[in-house]
């Protein structure tokens, strides 16, 4: 941690409340106890697909490595710019945080897959959105994995249906297809 605060008194009350300043924070081997970034976003995706999560959740947890810039004013955390890596994933985003609210985004899930080749190296290269937030006591999270995956496999299918056309551009049925994703 690398960084200036300042605040009327040295207290846990008043640095939640009072205290105001920024940092840098760089950390190595830490782990997310409790939040297992990785695990929900492969159910979620289990849940949609045939794809099948990792069983083994040991290092689910742990990162690397974590930055992020991080401002304190008055009781509010503002995280910019955080960036964590792992075997298993890398992930950015950023948030805000305070006695009510705690918000995040993980960006991309690695590794941890079974399943479809296809399906799966696309999944690798996909960032995934996660968004916490909520009471600190009684934490939500959303995840937008189901229109993620639409999303790829409808680009999959325009390319297909475009290959198709492209070698049937002579035919009708090939010039009516071209039209239809012209349209799209």
């Amino acid at each position: 941690l690398t960084g200036e605060f300042s605040g009327g008194k040295i207290d846990a009350d008043e640095f939640r409340r009072s205290w105001q300043g920024q940092a840098q924070i760089q950390m190595t081997d830490t782990r997310t106890e409790g939040l297992n970034f990785q695990q929900l976003v492969q159910q979620a995706v289990e849940r949609s697909t045939n794809v099948q999560a990792q069983e083994n959740y040991d290092n689910a947890t742990r990162l690397d490595s974590v930055s992020t810039e991080f401002a304190l004013d008055n009781g509010q955390v503002t995280l910019k710019g955080m960036q964590g890596q792992s075997e298993l994933m890398a992930l950015t985003g950023q948030g805000e945080l305070n006695l009510l609210k705690e918000d995040c985004d993980m960006r991309r899930v690695l590794g941890g897959w079974k399943g479809e080749s296809k399906l799966i190296d696309r999944l690798k290269q996909t960032a995934i959105p996660l968004r916490i937030y909520g009471n600190w006591q009684t934490l939500s999270y959303s995840l937008q994995v189901d229109q993620i995956l639409r999303k790829q496999l409808q680009d999959e299918a325009k390319k297909r249906l475009s290959e198709w056309a492209e070698r049937n551009k002579n035919t009708q049925d090939g010039k009516d297809v071209k039209k239809l994703l012209d349209k799209l």
